[in-house]
């Protein structure tokens, strides 16, 4: 647990010209959070009334939705700032809408908002009320889902057990389910996420991203009902465990464009060919302007290139038919890419030789771009002065491993799983030659 973690409340205008179209009362608030209370992501579980008239308001782009784009990008405040919303239960029949489709939350809609959808924990089953994509220029929304009831069929006794508990306000408990469930399970698996992230500083990073944040949760996420991100729960269902050890491999890198005619080109090579191969590519663009066609700016591209030169294209998702599978034909609305190759042992074509990820813009008119990637990159391991813990990847596509020591070595301590005592941390008294570690063990190491 994020242990020292404090919580900093507001008190929103809910139904008010404030929850629409009106930055008034956000600005200056996540400005004070971020400023003088040290806030380093927002959880948001509100947005707009579910009442008939809001209907056409679902999926837009605003102002605020601007905004909040900017806090993300570090253009309002000194730094870049994370964000989770609530994707909406605007699927009920309280709002009184003809659609499923294309009911998120305006603010939701922003492009670097982490919109989170809600789904029964007791079956993984999409709930009756959480909000779906598109959005109005056709995004994805929402892009994770986390639990938001545990069962909203009603196939649970006593009736009161089916949404999730937590703490409410007079220092109780209740249970309730919504959107505004699941969203703040997202924002603690991030806390847990930056302490991991200033625990270990991996690839020498304390403070990742936004970007960095979203794909390591999207590239880890469980997918559910489609094959592929979808227009109901996006990438799939948050996995706490694996996307902290996606910053203990430091299986991510953070890297940019300096204009349109740039290229990036990575090389890894993978050690089974019977497992699939992901990659996934977010940045975060730059605020886009309210109510247009559309409203990404900087428009990057992920490929995957073959030992035998087939290239893999990041998927597509048609917003006309929303409800159809996702194909693979390159992307070119959002500010997420992903790339999946299920085989690439088929025919023994890609089994051996290096494989290129490769990233390149369409158009970057507000170049210099910022972006994060994530796949099991080649193993590296940089070790800062003090204690360092170690955790070696079980499966890397790469086994072998550089390693950069700035300063001396002065102990190593590995664990024995198998010891009966209460504590399995022994200190490694033969050798300090890392190069020698065992894959899929832990180590703290303590330079001077």
């Amino acid at each position: 647990m994020a242990t020292k973690s404090s919580i900093v409340a507001y008190e929103s205008d809910y139904g008010s010209t404030s929850s629409y179209n009106n930055t008034n009362q956000i600005e200056p608030e996540y400005s004070e959070a971020i400023n003088i209370y040290g806030a380093d992501l927002a959880s948001n579980s509100w947005g707009i009334e579910s009442i008939p008239s809001n209907c056409p308001k679902f999926g837009d782009y605003t102002i605020v939705s601007e905004l909040l784009d900017k806090f993300v990008t570090g253009s309002v405040v000194s730094k870049r700032f994370p964000i989770v919303w609530a994707n909406g239960n605007e699927r009920s029949d309280v709002t009184g809408c003809t659609h499923e489709y294309n009911t998120t939350l305006p603010k939701a809609s922003s492009k670097n908002v982490i919109g989170v959808g809600a789904i029964n924990s007791n079956d993984k089953s999409m709930t009756t009320f959480s909000s779906w994509g598109p959005v109005d220029d056709g995004r994805l929304k929402p892009d994770v889902v986390a639990p938001g009831c545990t069962d909203d069929q009603g196939t649970l006794t006593p009736i009161d057990d089916i949404g999730i508990t937590s703490t409410i306000i007079d220092n109780q408990y209740g249970s309730m389910c919504g959107t505004s469930m699941s969203a703040p399970h997202v924002s603690g698996i991030m806390a847990l996420m930056l302490q991991q992230f200033q625990c270990l500083r991996p690839h020498n990073i304390e403070t990742p991203l936004p970007s960095t944040l979203k794909a390591i949760l999207m590239h880890t996420a469980k997918d559910l009902n489609n094959t592929g991100p979808d227009y109901t729960s996006g990438y799939g269902l948050v996995n706490a465990t694996l996307a902290i050890d996606y910053i203990i491999y430091r299986y991510f890198r953070e890297e940019n464009l300096s204009s349109s005619s740039e290229t990036d080109t990575f090389n890894f090579t993978i050690n089974d060919s019977s497992k699939p191969i992901k990659v996934t590519l977010v940045w975060d663009d730059p605020a886009g302007a309210p109510f247009a066609s559309k409203e990404l700016v900087n428009d990057l591209d992920l490929y995957l290139k073959a030992p035998n030169g087939t290239i893999f294209r990041s998927w597509t998702l048609d917003p006309n038919n929303p409800s159809s599978p996702a194909t693979k034909n390159g992307n070119t609305r959002d500010n997420i890419e992903q790339v999946y190759v299920e085989n690439p042992g088929d025919d023994n074509l890609y089994t051996n030789g290096e494989w290129q990820i490769i990233v390149n813009a369409t158009s970057c008119p507000q170049c210099t771009q910022k972006y994060s990637l994530v796949y099991k990159r080649p193993w590296e391991i940089n070790l800062f002065e003090g204690w360092n813990f170690i955790s070696l990847p079980i499966v890397p596509y790469d086994r072998s491993f550089s390693t950069t020591v700035d300063n001396n070595v002065s102990a190593i301590f590995y664990y024995n799983g198998t010891a009966e005592e209460w504590m399995g941390w022994y200190r490694d008294e033969q050798s300090n030659d890392i190069t020698k570690w065992d894959i899929g063990k832990g180590y703290w190491v303590d330079t001077d």
